[in-house]
């Protein structure tokens, strides 16, 4: 009878193993994938989990870009939205309930690069040159931003000295003068 019963409580056992299959892992996009905007529909296999949330951020572990949904869920599926574009690794967690404990498997991305998401660069005058006089044309390369300002200053980041045009410009050059 002793045997029987501890046979019985091996194959329960087995049983409960078996029926455990780890947290659910993302499916799609592919782990390692670059992404190809600010918004992607993450899928994951169905582990019988009771609720699931998807954590990105710009360490393992963390939701500093966000967390999706904000209540969880019990599809397989959500959208991730507000993604950044500048190419960065993102490290996604998904979070499995299973049977009252929270479970996770991870990945990594490349976020979208997009051209805007690169900073322009003077093209000329050249870095470290004189400047002839108290007017000069600065030109940059386009990068598709929004607009543009030249700031013109003593030190890195001021603009003591002024900043190009006033209202900023869509154009890829200006003219400063010294005030």
């Amino acid at each position: 009878m002793r045997m029987l019963a501890r046979f019985l409580l091996s194959l329960t056992l087995l049983a409960s193993l078996a029926a455990w299959a780890g947290p659910s892992v993302i499916t799609s996009p592919a782990a390692g994938s670059t992404l190809t905007s600010q918004s992607v529909d993450v899928q994951w296999n169905d582990s019988g989990a009771s609720l699931y949330q998807v954590w990105v951020g710009n360490s393992p572990g963390t939701y500093d870009v966000g967390y999706f949904p904000a209540a969880g869920t019990t599809a397989t599926s959500t959208t991730v939205s507000g993604l950044p574009t500048d190419g960065r690794t993102l490290h996604v967690r998904l979070w499995s309930k299973i049977g009252g404990i929270y479970e996770y498997s991870d990945v990594v991305y490349q976020a979208a690069a997009s051209a805007g998401a690169m900073p322009a660069s003077i093209t000329s005058p050249a870095g470290g040159s004189t400047l002839a006089g108290a007017s000069q044309l600065f030109q940059w390369n386009d990068v598709g931003a929004e607009l543009y300002q030249l700031f013109i200053g003593n030190s890195p980041g001021a603009y003591d000295l002024g900043y190009f045009p006033t209202e900023g410009t869509t154009a890829t050059s200006v003219t400063a003068r010294s005030r």
